[in-house]
């Protein structure tokens, strides 16, 4: 076969042909499968700001519930001493633990007042008056 300089040039015009329209399909293509990862990656950080945000209503919650569970603990164990009108060293001791995290996590003052006063509790039980004495 014998190939004329007019074939010759059609086929290196539809070859060009085709290698600009390869490229072109090839970047649109690219180009697609960018905006696709760029959308994912900005979707996959729109969930993890979800996911932190959420995170930190739940631990704010969670630290509130926790703060009011050692004031009433440390309310009751005041209210139980004042009855008793002493307060042992093993109970001083716990309760010291709770207040110093209860204080840690900007606890109120309230319970730092009857910190306070439970200190100055005696450790043994007051004697009772004896009868007929």
């Amino acid at each position: 076969m014998i190939i004329t300089p007019e074939i010759s040039t059609l086929i290196s015009g539809v070859i060009g042909i085709f290698i600009s329209v390869l490229t072109a399909y090839l970047t649109h293509k690219i180009k697609q499968r960018d905006e696709e990862m760029v959308r994912y990656r900005r979707e996959r950080e729109e969930k993890e700001e979800e996911q932190i945000k959420r995170r930190e209503i739940e631990d704010g919650a969670r630290d509130k519930l926790t703060l009011g569970m050692a004031r009433t603990m440390l309310l009751l164990n005041y209210d139980r001493a004042m009855e008793k009108g002493c307060y042992t060293v093993t109970e001083r001791d716990v309760y010291h633990e709770l207040y110093t995290a209860y204080s840690e996590a900007n606890g109120n003052g309230v319970i730092h007042e009857l910190a306070e006063k439970i200190v100055n509790l005696p450790t043994e039980p007051p004697k009772e008056k004896q009868k007929g004495g």
